[in-house]
């Protein structure tokens, strides 16, 4: 125990990737390290399950951490959980308990009783990857825990978007359906909700009802292989669609008025202790309350502006970042020994079977890094060029008999993106019927 706490000695086998040297030192084993990276890439950057990034390294013929051939998605689970790749980690922290097999033989186990600070080991070690993308890797672990389990048997091929859509009314999953004829919807969790429910929760119904689910997978699926295709372009057109001015005024004028209530509300508050008579204070009261509402409904909406702008305004940031990256000759280059021509590459991505193209979708879009696609019904606004002539109440009144709208916020990361078409472009991929 002495040994060990001055870093002279380590408790049981390093992690998966280290090794030590003739004096026992801990360093970086060369050869597993690249299966290391290869395991991060497939599940950070594309989207890979544990289960398949298992099945993947064993059909690759790759030794797993005891040097046999055979992976588990619990071996994957420990790997991408294990802090020592950031340089440190902590041993001795928790109590062992004593526990007896069924066939008698005593063993010990951890449990979830931390021990004292001042007894845990901080064992150093060559690092891997950074604190951030260590953390990136926990957030899309506990992302991935949160999404649906229910499965519809037989139809596996269906639901793309399942794990990326939102409510583009009240900001909910959207929930998947099927109805007796094998038609297949999205819809909000809150329009499908019983009366109980909606009341337990105290949550409106929702507009958004049915919506053919394979319509809004196609549409999904198109503005993917937009920005994988020309991101670039992309990026301009996002750009364009924005509204930042709009948006900058709008939080503003929101501002001003915010300003403007507290001023009231503080005047109310003096009028109110400075009342003379019991009715005059009442009178005073019912005002307060009422310019309190305001108050309280304008902040919302101030506080609802303000993080869209910082999103568009973080976003644009990016996209300049990301095009100004994309339009050196070396990256457009790297993106080209792939496929020789647009078509080629689009050809390939529309040609895979179904379970790459989820996989694809749900890395770009990113959901546990800020990435969302927010479906919604078609309003006038959204149709009409010319809104003069048109009351303001019915600007965004939703048209329920006119096609969906999905808006995707992607998470552009380069690094991902050339991840990803390196990845897709295997030989197995590229041999298949299906891709051509």
């Amino acid at each position: 125990m002495s040994r060990w706490k001055t870093n002279e000695s380590i408790m049981g086998s390093v992690p998966y990737g280290y090794t030590r040297d003739n004096n026992g030192k801990i360093i970086i084993d060369s050869e597993n390290r690249k299966y290391y990276e290869k395991i991060i890439s497939l599940y950070l950057d594309q989207n890979y399950s544990m289960r398949d990034i298992a099945i993947k390294m064993k059909t690759e013929g790759i030794p797993s951490p005891g040097n046999s051939l055979t992976w588990y998605n619990t071996t994957i689970n420990d790997i991408l959980r294990n802090s020592a790749y950031t340089g440190e980690i902590y041993y001795n922290r928790f109590v062992y308990e004593a526990k007896q097999s069924k066939s008698g033989k005593q063993y010990f186990t951890p449990s979830k009783k931390e021990k004292k600070r001042d007894e845990w080991i901080l064992v150093n070690y060559p690092p891997l990857i950074s604190k951030d993308t260590y953390d990136r890797i926990q957030s899309l672990i506990e992302s991935k825990k949160r999404r649906p389990k229910k499965h519809h048997a037989g139809h596996k091929e269906k639901f793309m978007a399942e794990n990326i859509l939102f409510c583009g009314y009240c900001g909910s999953k959207i929930k998947k359906k099927i109805n007796q004829i094998n038609n297949f919807h999205y819809c909000c969790y809150w329009w499908e909700a019983s009366q109980k429910e909606r009341k337990i929760q105290d949550h409106k119904k929702c507009l958004l009802r049915y919506v053919n689910a394979e319509s809004i997978d196609r549409q999904i699926f198109e503005e993917v292989v937009k920005i994988l295709s020309n991101p670039s372009e992309f990026a301009k057109s996002w750009y364009r669609d924005q509204g930042l001015e709009e948006l900058k005024f709008r939080v503003d004028r929101l501002k001003k008025r915010d300003n403007e209530l507290k001023n009231k509300l503080k005047e109310g508050y003096k009028l109110i202790t400075r009342a003379e008579t019991i009715n005059i204070k009442k009178i005073y009261e019912e005002v307060q309350s009422k310019d309190e509402g305001e108050y309280e409904g304008n902040l919302a909406s101030l506080k609802n502006a303000e993080s869209e702008l910082n999103f568009v305004q973080n976003k644009i940031d990016q996209l300049a970042e990301f095009e100004k990256i994309f339009s050196s000759s070396d990256k457009r280059a790297k993106f080209r020994k792939y496929f020789s021509t647009l078509k080629q590459f689009k050809d390939f991505l529309y040609g895979l079977p179904f379970n790459e193209k989820k996989r694809l979708v749900e890395a770009v879009i990113s959901v546990e890094t800020g990435g969302k696609c927010l479906l919604r019904y078609c309003t006038y606004n959204d149709i009409v060029d010319d809104i003069r002539d048109i009351p303001k109440e019915q600007l965004h009144e939703p048209l329920v008999d006119r096609p969906p709208v999905v808006e995707c916020f992607f998470n552009i990361d380069l690094h991902k993106i050339e991840s990803l078409i390196s990845g897709l472009n295997n030989r197995e991929l590229l041999s298949s019927d299906v891709s051509g």
